[in-house]
């Protein structure tokens, strides 16, 4: 019998997964980012008005992560999902996204989401303990307080600064000038680069948590280029539709 202790959310949203896959094909490489909902968003066509002026070398860009994917993340992924059971990677998902409260707590606060705020802070006080060090989400699965995925790029974009053109970064995937910048001020909100002093070995955790959330959701990545017309403009559509609900909800 497989042991979990993963929230209800974790598998009630296929397109969340879909999400976290594809913005993300080979973070498992060197580092960690934000892993968000996602659902309900269309390939646009050829009028997209988002701006994409450096489409080829974003197109370019693409290309290699994609095969970064396939001919390395895909292959850790598969035989790290061969090694550990479901529930005991659920686990390990679970502890990252426990150690994500800073970021997402302190932009909670930034946003005048004082009611995110207090979830955040009782979720990481129930899940560090209760839960195991978060290993078990227990605040989801037994008290309803669910995690709140912001981050610094969605900050920036309640406070009216625009996304300005689309970008592809190598490993991170697609985003835009804002989200980098947020991408970057988040990375001083992650208590592992102030806990491990040692670059390689931090770099080495992140590497693990992508690699573990990988071997959750194999699969969705194909999926999601199975069903696109054109995958490159699906992520890009997708990606800029979602964040601008995001920052829209708020």
């Amino acid at each position: 019998m497989t042991m979990s202790c993963a929230g209800s959310s974790r598998r009630s949203r296929p397109f969340r997964r879909i999400l976290a896959v594809c913005l993300l094909p080979v973070l498992a490489l060197v580092a960690g980012a934000q892993t968000d909902e996602f659902a309900g968003f269309d390939e646009a066509d050829e009028g997209s008005a988002i701006r994409d002026p450096v489409a080829p070398v974003n197109r370019g860009i693409y290309v290699v992560n994609d095969t970064l994917y396939f001919w390395i993340v895909k292959p850790l992924a598969t035989g790290y999902a061969k090694v550990l059971p479901e529930g005991i990677r659920d686990g390990v998902g679970n502890v990252f996204d426990n150690l994500g409260m800073p970021r997402r707590g302190v932009n909670c606060l930034l946003q005048g989401n004082l009611a995110g705020l207090g979830d955040e802070l009782g979720r990481f006080l129930i899940n560090s303990t209760v839960g195991v060090l978060g290993f078990c989400d227990v605040a989801a699965r037994h008290c309803g307080l669910e995690a709140h995925p912001e981050d610094f790029g969605q900050t920036l974009g309640v406070y009216g600064v625009g996304d300005g053109l689309y970008l592809t970064l190598p490993i991170f995937g697609p985003s835009n000038p804002r989200d980098t910048v947020g991408l970057v001020a988040d990375t001083f909100l992650d208590p592992v680069n102030y806990v491990v002093q040692d670059l390689p070995l931090r770099l080495g955790i992140r590497a693990g948590d992508r690699v573990n959330h990988t071997s959750l959701h194999l699969g969705d990545y194909e999926m999601s280029k199975e069903t696109a017309l054109d995958h490159y403009v699906w992520l890009r559509e997708s990606y800029t539709q979602y964040r601008d609900e995001q920052i829209r909800r708020r």
